[in-house]
């Protein structure tokens, strides 16, 4: 599996941002982005170590230093290195099951549980999905890109890179750091967009099945007088006084 630079950075970005909302006391699911944001920036120092390992230079000697100073820590106690598996596991393979355990206690601790049930699992979805096409189609998480394979994207990205060179200000960009930051921004804004376009489609759901009969029941209970605009469907009863000839 090969790494890029795009990997830690977006797990830094994410981390970031599970950070800020896991400090925020208005979410109901500050404990689980808490953890994930902890998972997410332990991975991405991860990754740099191990990006560092095929790399020259100060920095990257420092880094190599600290990767063999764990390597070395973890041979010596057993103890340390169960630890280290025990997280490496956790945050190789558990972030996304806590995003959607924390899907989850939003949806447990609304007051319309079924329509936010309705909507999470759509975010959920597509958000997930979004993610894993957007791994495979440029190479993220160890994946090859596979945007290479289609022709029209390889002759889109050779346009581009021959507009920069030749555009006075951009030519000066380094395109390979550019381009890492641009991959990881689109993994991020990918991630973000489809989880509100999941969450929008769930919604749209909800408001034609669950939260009609929600709100009418909440209505009735605070206005004994209110005529609800959803109203249930029920047959004629065949054995009632009426019916019977």
């Amino acid at each position: 599996m090969t790494l890029g630079l795009a990997d830690p950075l977006r797990y830094i970005m994410f981390g970031v941002m599970n950070t800020g909302k896991a400090n925020n006391s208005a979410r109901v699911d500050r404990k689980e982005r808490g953890v994930v944001a902890g998972l997410q920036l332990k991975n991405a120092i991860s990754d740099i170590l191990d990006f560092s390992k095929s790399k020259t230079g100060k920095i990257a000697d420092g880094l190599k230093e600290v990767s063999n100073g764990i390597h070395s820590a973890r041979n010596g106690s057993k103890i340390f290195d169960g630890v280290c598996k025990g997280v490496n596991f956790v945050a190789g393979k558990l972030i996304n099951p806590i995003l959607i355990v924390a899907s989850c206690v939003r949806a447990w601790k609304a007051d319309d549980k079924k329509s936010a049930a309705i909507r999470e699992c759509g975010a959920m979805t597509f958000m997930l999905l979004g993610e894993y096409a957007y791994k495979k189609l440029f190479g993220l998480g160890g994946h090859s890109a596979g945007y290479k394979k289609i022709p029209q994207l390889v002759s889109a990205e050779a346009g581009l890179k021959t507009l920069i060179k030749n555009t006075k200000y951009l030519n000066k960009l380094p395109l390979g750091k550019f381009g890492v930051l641009l991959k990881a921004l689109g993994f991020i804004a990918t991630s973000c967009g489809m989880f509100a376009i999941g969450g929008h489609a769930g919604k749209a759901v909800a408001d034609r099945t669950t939260a009609p009969k929600y709100n009418a029941k909440v209505n009735a209970q605070s206005n004994p007088e209110y005529t609800p605009k959803y109203k249930p469907i029920t047959p004629p009863n065949p054995f009632q006084r009426e019916y019977i000839a």
